[in-house]
């Protein structure tokens, strides 16, 4: 077929079916008699009507039938100064007009029959007012009516007419007319692409009036079928009807209003009907209906017309009443292969399928000529100028679907309206709302939805061509508008679905707020964006819900895109419970040049997060502040990979993330909340390295949560990092209740340095700040504060009112300068209201790794009652190589306990360059057992540590060992003792220490695998000192099984014990060994110098301490060198021999001593008992007198505050303060002072012999 005849019959096809549709009724035009009205006819096709009954400007006819056949015409002969034709038909049969309708002037026609008028394919108007026509009963009149029902009443006035009348059951409206479909070929051959052609297409215009007028159609039902239109350019159309009997107002500006409660007909636009009012300004659409209903390429168009306006032109709105539904449902999109000449044409005549468009320069059937190729820009640019007018709706229930739309845009210069809907149900499947500026300049208005129910629907598979919008942007100079949902009820967004507020990259202006209102709000699959890809701000995300929000893989997003200049909205969602699942995420960024917008969720309940996300970012090469996230709830569940995450990339400051959960937060399964100065991973590959390109910097945000309870489980982390130039921020954990980590949980703020060469990241680590009511971290759970750039690392600090404990493969704390780090190690403090608990290979960590230069932090712990380790370690040190000092350990509480091998130790390793640091223990018990040590080690040239203990009681047993030591030119450092209680040094249980727990103490004790006691040694042949031990306690120092103490050295000088106690006691071996030595020797060097100071020294002995020899020995020896002294200071000085002579008062006799006791054999078997312990009233030789003396404590005693009485069963015992001496040689101890005037020198008493 040739193809220029193709295309004409193909745009002519819907001319010829009309026609074929059309009554086969034969067409007339005849009066009924009760007017003057005469109709001429011309082969009865084309009828001229004459005469009538006038009444000032208005004109009656009636008429008994009215048809115009196709071709045919019915012109009234008017004068031209008749304003108003009224005509009635009043037979019963309803009209088909298929011809032309004609009048003179200006002249408005009212034509009614209330059977139904029928407007056929060629039906159109040629006349100069406007045209009101439809099945009303009757033209109503303030002061009668013109009926086509009741021809009696016929009232003749010259008043204007003022509504229409209506009885019940009314007929329909039909309109078909498209009259001016023509296609014009001009030159070339048209192909299925349109090269090298032109054509012209002339718009179907249908039913038209002149500009400004109004065309009414009025039923019963009306009906736009077949490509029926109507034009009425910058004029009014009103479409609808009743179906009860009632009454239409009519306007003074011609607009009608319906009445309420009276049943509405249907208005129904199908099979590419049309209405059209655009112009250079005003046009409007009204529609009142029950339902409305456009498909099939439908539509409602008003706006500004292409190539015409000002900047003043205002068009005017489409407005919609429906008491039922509004259904925009399209014919499921239009293809997209111009391979098909239909297709092609299809996209000519159609922008978004069926639609209710309120533009500016809008073409929908591109009038005039058309050059092909334009269509592959589907938005160029108009010449039109000026704003379009809104779009209202009023239903019960609105539809759109199937690329059925709600638009308003601007191709040209000027603003759009607003879309407003109210609507007790909103449903949107694979349809749109728009309010767009697509090219040229201006403002899009807003979109308002205030509705019981929104449900959204799209595909749940793709975006193209398949989703459902709801669209506020702009690609041009000017501000995008909101969207505005309000739902009483629920809002469902299902499928691929979007709403948008957006500046695109050719925009300059801001986009809107996207603002929800509902109880209820459920989205699977939905986008809420609100973006700014040229200049300006995006929007803000507003949410309000009453009730429960569940979101499932939606995203919600305020980002400034693709370099574009502005700062993002924030996003903010309050709620009664919020659940974010399967890859759900809240974003806020910034591309360009801005800040990005903050996050703001205040949910009542729960907030739950199950592989989902929060972000806010500055992203890779853009400049500005990532916003804050900012969480209120009363519980907050992470799950899942699920994240909460601020960061720059680009240049600017991560915010701060803040979360108040009334009864706790949860993370699970590699969940994590971090605030970072990420590095954006680009790397080169230079040779067999990578090089990284890191242009991030800024400081990363504060993590601040307060709970009343904080888990994090399987991997989960809390974490503040800098992989940049920034330093990473603090982490603070405030809960009422505990702090429970598990399995592989951490919590970590780091400055970590990726690069080789020059540092990328410099800043400093952040503080790790938490105050609970206990802290378990279990199964290699961690605190880390660690720096690998320059920078210092950061404290880690915990305050419990109850336990902290750290259990198992690893888990504890760790504050670090690693790898090439440069900067000052944190410190690691604990303060716990109980007990502290690290067991089961945990670690407390504070180290300068290798080739990191830094001071390593301190360790404190404060245990409010007990602090226990078990297989542990407690470290504080120096790397291979790196440099900067070890810090301090200070450990208080009511009881120490450090077992089952552990090692408490601050050392300097070999090749660094630093001291160690010192370790302090203070408790009331004090027990360090089964292999464990507590050491300060120096193997580099540097001092090392030195080891206090203050207290009460301490035990060394089972290889317990407190160790100073050096491995080098150092000396090691000294140990103290000051305690109030007994020390105890036993052997007993000692087995060799495993190599993998102690490794990085392994030289200090390489020589002390099995050894339990106090040590400071210098373990090589260089010529370090070891240090000195000073100890002092008011107990017994008891040794046992190998007990040990001990200062050595090789090359250097032996350090000096001096001990002060009451008693040593020194217990014969139960086990094979050296036995229990105190020992200061030497191999090179000078031995120590051994001081004892004590009441009494038992089992021990001053000679060579051999190994083996099972003896208990005090050795200040040296092999080489000078011997050192041994001084021991007893009461009796003579402690080596076994004996000892005992102190006046050992026991103290005031508190054994009653008021009256005599000291006679009958009183002391009737009564009590006398015990004197010592030498008081003991002769040094037997057969001496005892003396005074002995009886008496010193006068210096004497005068010292007495004791307090002792309560006993037998009432009390009070301090003896002198003595009486009966004639019958009785004594009795007084509790008064009597003088020391008794002379017992060969004095016999009657029981002495």
């Amino acid at each position: 077929m040739n193809k220029k005849l193709f295309l004409l019959l193909s745009l002519g096809c819907s001319a010829v079916v009309s026609l074929l549709s059309c009554s086969t009724a034969k067409s007339q035009v005849t009066t009924d008699g009760t007017t003057s009205t005469t109709v001429n006819s011309v082969e009865n096709s084309n009828f001229t009507i004459e005469n009538g009954d006038r009444a000032g400007g208005n004109l009656f006819h009636s008429f008994q039938d009215f048809s115009v056949p196709n071709g045919g015409s019915a012109v009234f002969n008017n004068a031209v100064e008749i304003e108003n034709i009224f005509s009635r038909v009043t037979g019963g049969n309803i009209s088909n007009i298929d011809g032309l309708i004609q009048t003179n002037g200006s002249a408005n026609l009212f034509l009614i029959n209330p059977a139904g008028v029928i407007f056929g394919a060629g039906a159109r108007l040629d006349i100069g007012g406007s045209f009101y026509s439809g099945s009303a009963d009757s033209i109503l009149f303030e002061d009668g009516e013109f009926s086509a029902t009741d021809t009696n009443a016929l009232t003749l006035t010259i008043n204007a007419p003022i509504g229409l009348g209506f009885r019940d059951n009314p007929g329909d409206v039909v309109n078909r007319s498209n009259f001016g479909l023509t296609t014009t070929v001009i030159d070339g051959e048209i192909n299925s692409s349109f090269e090298g052609a032109e054509f012209t297409i002339r718009d179907a215009v249908g039913l038209e009036v002149a500009a400004g007028e109004t065309i009414a159609l009025i039923g019963g039902n009306v009906i736009l079928e077949n490509a029926g239109g109507i034009t009425a350019s910058g004029g009014n159309v009103e479409l609808g009807g009743l179906t009860q009997a009632g009454e239409i107002n009519l306007n003074e500006d011609g607009s009608l209003t319906f009445p309420e409660g009276i049943t509405r007909g249907d208005v129904t636009l199908t099979q590419q009907a049309r209405v059209q009012v655009a112009s250079n300004g005003g046009g409007s659409i009204n529609v009142n209906a029950r339902n409305l209903e456009l498909r099939e390429q439908s539509e409602l168009y008003a706006g500004i017309a292409e190539g015409v306006g000002s900047p003043e032109s205002q068009a005017g709105d489409i407005s919609i009443n429906a008491t039922e539904s509004v259904r925009i449902i399209g014919s499921g999109g239009v293809g997209e292969d111009t391979s098909d000449i239909n297709n092609a044409i299809a996209l000519l005549f159609n922008d978004y399928d069926t639609a209710i468009r309120n533009v500016v320069g809008f073409r929908p059937n591109i009038p005039g000529d058309f050059i092909p190729n334009l269509l592959r820009n589907p938005n160029p640019e108009s010449s039109a100028i000026g704003n379009a007018g809104n779009i209202n709706i009023e239903t019960a229930s609105l539809e759109i679907s199937d690329r059925g739309s709600l638009t308003a845009k601007v191709y040209g210069q000027g603003n759009t309206g607003n879309i407003d809907v109210l609507a007790t149900d909103i449903i949107i499947t694979e349809g749109d709302v728009l309010n767009q500026v697509i090219s040229g300049s201006g403002n899009t208005g807003d979109i308002n939805f205030d509705t019981n129910n929104l449900r959204v629907v799209g595909s749940p598979n793709s975006i193209d061509g398949d989703a459902s919008f709801i669209l506020a942007d702009t690609r041009s100079l000017g501000d995008s508008g909101k969207i505005n949902i309000t739902a009483t009820n629920q809002i469902d967004l299902n499928g691929v679905s979007l709403l948008q507020t957006q500046i695109l990259e050719e925009g300059n202006g801001n986009a809107g707020d996207i603002n929800i209102s509902a109880v209820a709000f459920n989205a699977n699959g939905a986008f809420l964006q609100t973006n700014s890809l040229g200049i300006g701000n995006p929007g803000s995300i507003n949410i309000d819900v009453s009730g429960d929000i569940v979101f499932e893989t939606v995203l919600l997003n305020s980002a400034l895109a693709n370099e574009g200049t502005g700062n993002s909205g924030n996003i903010v969602i309050s709620a009664l419970n919020l659940d974010l699942i399967n890859s759900s995420r809240i974003q806020a960024n910034t591309e360009g040049e801005g800040n990005a917008g903050n996050i703001v969720l205040t949910v009542e309940n729960a907030i739950n997060f199950d592989n989902s996300q929060i972000i806010s970012q500055v992203d890779d090469g853009a400049v500005g502040n990532a916003g804050t996230i900012e969480i209120t709830a009363n519980t907050l569940n992470l799950d899942n990979e699920s994240e909460f995450n601020t960061q720059t990339l680009g240049q600017g400051n991560a915010g701060n993330i803040t979360i108040n959960a009334i009864e706790s937060v949860s993370l699970d399964n590699e969940s994590t909340i971090e605030s970072n100065v990420d590095n954006p991973d680009v790397r080169e590959e230079n040779s067999d390295s990578e090089i990284l390109n890191n242009s991030a910097v800024g400081n990363a945000g504060n993590i601040t949560i307060t709970t009343g309870e904080l888990r994090l489980n399987n991997d989960s982390e809390l974490s503040n990092r800098s992989f940049a130039r920034g330093n990473a921020g603090n982490i603070t954990v405030n809960t009422s209740g505990g702090l429970f980590l598990d399995g592989s949980s951490a919590f970590l703020s780091d400055v970590n340095d990726l690069s080789s060469g020059e540092f990328d990241a410099i800043g400093n680590a952040g503080t790790i700040n938490i105050t609970a009511g206990e802290v378990i971290a279990n199964d290699n759970s961690t605190f880390q504060s660690s720096t690998s750039g320059q920078g210092n690392a950061g404290n880690v600090i915990i305050n419990a009112t109850g336990n902290v404990s750290f259990d198992s493969n690893f888990s504890g704390i760790f504050s670090q300068v690693r790898g090439e780090g440069v900067g000052e190690g944190g410190n690691i403090s604990i303060t716990a209201g109980d007990s502290i608990s690290i067991t089961n290979q945990s670690i407390l960590l504070a180290n300068t790794a290798e080739e990191g230069q830094g001071n390593a932090g301190s360790v404190t712990l404060n245990a409010g009652n007990t602090f226990s380790a078990s297989e542990s370690l407690i470290l504080s040190q120096i790397e291979g190589e790196g440099q900067g000092d070890a810090g301090g350990i200070d450990i208080t509480g009511n009881t120490i306990d450090i077992g089952n091998f552990s090692l408490v130790s601050t050392n300097v390793q070999r090749d660094t360059m630093g001291s160690a640091g010192n370790i302090s223990l203070n408790a009331a018990n004090i027990i360090v057992r089964e292999g464990s040590v507590v050491d300060a080690l120096t193997e580099n040239g540097f001092a090392g540590g030195s080891i206090s203990l203050s207290g009460g009681n301490l035990d060394l047993v089972s290889g317990g060992a407190i160790v100073t030591s050096t491995d080098s030119a150092g000396d090691a450092g000294n140990i103290t003792l000051n305690l109030t209680g007994d020390i105890t040094i036993d052997g007993e249980g000692t087995i060799p220490r495993p190599e993998e727990v102690f490794e990085l103490s392994e030289q200090a004790l390489n020589d002390l695998q099995e050894s339990t006691g106090l040590f400071s040694t210098s373990i090589t042949d260089s010529p370090g000192s070891s240090g000195s031990i000073e100890s002092t306690n008011s107990g017994a120092l008891s040794l046992r099984n190998n007990g040990t103490i001990s200062v050595e050295t090789i090359s250097g000088s032996g350090g000096n014990i001096n001990i002060n106690t009451d008693f040593i006691v020194a217990f014969p071996n139960q086990i094979d060994g050296n036995g229990s030595d105190i020992i200061a020797s030497a191999v090179g060097g000078d031995g120590g110098n051994i001081t004892i100071n004590a009441d009494a020294v038992l089992g021990i002995v001053e000679q060579d301490a051999i190994a083996d020899n099972n003896s208990n020995d005090i050795d200040a020896s040296s092999d080489f060198g000078l011997n050192g002294t041994v001084s021991i200071f007893t009461l009796n000085n003579d402690a080596l021999e076994g004996t000892t002579e005992l102190p006046q008062n050992v026991v103290a006799a005031e508190q054994i001593t009653a008021k009256a006791c005599g000291v006679g054999r009958d009183n002391i078997a009737a009564q009590n008992s006398l015990v004197i312990n010592g030498k008081g009233g003991i002769q040094i030789e037997p057969g001496m007198p005892l003396s005074a003396d002995s009886l008496f404590a010193s006068e210096e005693q004497a005068s010292q505050e007495l004791p307090a009485p002792i309560s006993t069963a037998k009432g009390e015992i009070i301090v003896a303060r002198g003595v009486e001496v009966k004639a019958n040689g009785d004594i009795f101890l007084t509790p008064y002072a009597t003088q020391n005037n008794l002379s017992t020198e060969n004095s016999k008493f009657a029981n002495c012999n």
